[in-house]
C-alpha cells in the first residue's frame, strides 16, 4: 500500500482528492517532444522537497531565536502599561520577580509556538498528525519513562566529558543558571516556566511538528534530524549532549506509541528534578545538593536498566525502524537537510551562540 509520506504536501493527500503531480509547477517538468511535460526523476523531486522542508525549518529556528531575544522585554514593557510596579531604570526594565516570571512564560510560549506553527502550515501537515496525543499502551509507559530517565544520566556524563575536553584547551563551557526567584508565587511561576511549559510545548514542537513532518523521509531520518535540532537550539555545549540523547529516547517512544504523552512525562520529570535541585541548593547548601544529585543519577540508572529489560519482554523488534520509502540514501538525506540555505544559517548562528558560552579558565 502506498504510504501518505510519498504523496507530496500533506494537504494534497488529506481531503482534496488531488493527484500528487497536479499542483506541480510546470517549470519543474521536462518537455519531451510528442509527449509534453514529464515529471523530473524521483531523486530530483525528493532532494528538492528535503531542502524545501529544511530551509523552512531553518527559518523557523531563526525566527524562534529572534523572538527569544526581544519578546521578554517587549512583554514587560507592555505589562508596564497596566502595572505601576514595572519601571524603567537606566534603559532597563525593572519588575517584581513574579511579573518577570509571568512575562518570561508568555514570551517563551509565543517565541516557540509561532514560528513552528507557521512551518506546519507551510508543509500542510494536519494538526492531529502533527500533535499525536492518543493514549499509549499501559505496558509501555513505565518502562519507556525509566529508559528516558536513564538516558538523561548518559547525557549528563557526556556533557561532563565534553567539558573536560574544552578544559584541556583552557576553556570551560557554561549553561544558563536556574536562578530561583524570591517569593512563593514567583517560585511557582519559575517552576511552571522551567518544567511544565518546556515539557508540553517543546514536545509539541520537536517530537510533534518537526519530527512528524519529517517522517515522510523515513522514521530514522526524522528522529535523528529532529534530535539534532532540539539539541542545537539549547545554544550551549553543556545541555546539548543530554538534550540530544534524551531527545533520541523520547522521539523513539513517540514513534513507538504514536503519542507525545510519554515524551512529555520524561521531559517534565527531568526538568522538574533540575528545578527542585536548584531550590534545594538555596536551603541545604551545595554539598547536600551534590549528594542528592548523585543519588538521583544512581536511581535513574537502575530504573533505566529495569525499564530496558521490561521493554525487551513486552515489545518485539525493539529500537528498529521500518524501511524508509525514499530513493535518496540516508547519509545523503542528512547532508541535503543540513546544507540548505536556511538550515545552514540557523546552525552557524547556533554554533556561534554556543561558542559564546565558553569562558577562559584563569
Amino acid at each position: 500500500m502506498t504510504s501518505f509520506f510519498q504523496k507530496g504536501h500533506f494537504l494534497s493527500y488529506y481531503g482534496k482528492g488531488q493527484d500528487f503531480n497536479q499542483n506541480r509547477n510546470p517549470n519543474e517538468y521536462t518537455y519531451v517532444s510528442g509527449y509534453g511535460f514529464t515529471p523530473p526523476p524521483p531523486q530530483v523531486s525528493e532532494k528538492r522537497l528535503i531542502q524545501a522542508y529544511s530551509s523552512a525549518l531553518g527559518g523557523a529556528v531563526l525566527m524562534f531565536l529572534f523572538l527569544s531575544m526581544f519578546l521578554p522585554a517587549l512583554v514587560l514593557n507592555f505589562l508596564g502599561m497596566f502595572i505601576p510596579s514595572i519601571r524603567i531604570l537606566d534603559f532597563q526594565v525593572v519588575a517584581p520577580p513574579v511579573i518577570t516570571e509571568l512575562a518570561s512564560g508568555i514570551a517563551y510560549c509565543v517565541a516557540l509556538l509561532a514560528p513552528f506553527v507557521l512551518y506546519s502550515k507551510y508543509v500542510r501537515i494536519p494538526s492531529s498528525m502533527a500533535v499525536p496525543l492518543k493514549r499509549p499502551s499501559s505496558r509501555l509507559v513505565l518502562p519507556a519513562v525509566f529508559v528516558g530517565l536513564g538516558m538523561s544520566v548518559m547525557g549528563a556524563y557526556s556533557a561532563a566529558s565534553i567539558s573536560a575536553v574544552f578544559s584541556a584547551f583552557g576553556y570551560w563551557p557554561s549553561s544558563p543558571d536556574l536562578t530561583v526567584p524570591s517569593g512563593i508565587f514567583a517560585t511557582i511561576l519559575f517552576f511552571v516556566n522551567s518544567a511544565v511549559l518546556p515539557a508540553l510545548l517543546e514536545e509539541v514542537v520537536f517530537r510533534g511538528i518537526v519530527m512528524q513532518s519529517l517522517r515522510r523521509f523515513g522514521d530514522a531520518f526524522a528522529l535523528l534530524a529532529s534530535s539534532i535540532i532540539f539539541a542545537a537550539v539549547h545554544g550551549n555545549f553543556v545541555q546539548a549532549p543530554s538534550a540530544f540523547l534524551v531527545g533520541l529516547a523520547m522521539g523513539y517512544f513517540v514513534l513507538l506509541t504514536g503519542s507525545l504523552r510519554i515524551a512529555m512525562v520524561i521531559h517534565f520529570i527531568n526538568n522538574a528534578v533540575a528545578v527542585i535541585s536548584s531550590i534545594l541548593t538555596l536551603y541545604a547548601g551545595d554539598s547536600i545538593q551534590l549528594a542528592v544529585t548523585y543519588g538521583i543519577y544512581l536511581c535513574y540508572m537502575l530504573l533505566g536498566l529495569i525499564g530496558l529489560l521490561l521493554l525487551v519482554r513486552v515489545q518485539g523488534n525493539l529500537f528498529s525502524f521500518p524501511p524508509a520509502e525514499t530513493v535518496t540514501p540516508e547519509r545523503q538525506k542528512m547532508t541535503l537537510f543540513f546544507t540548505s540555505a536556511g538550515m545552514a544559517v540557523a546552525m552557524i548562528l547556533l554554533v556561534i551562540m554556543a561558542a559564546s558560552t565558553l569562558y577562559p579558565i584563569r
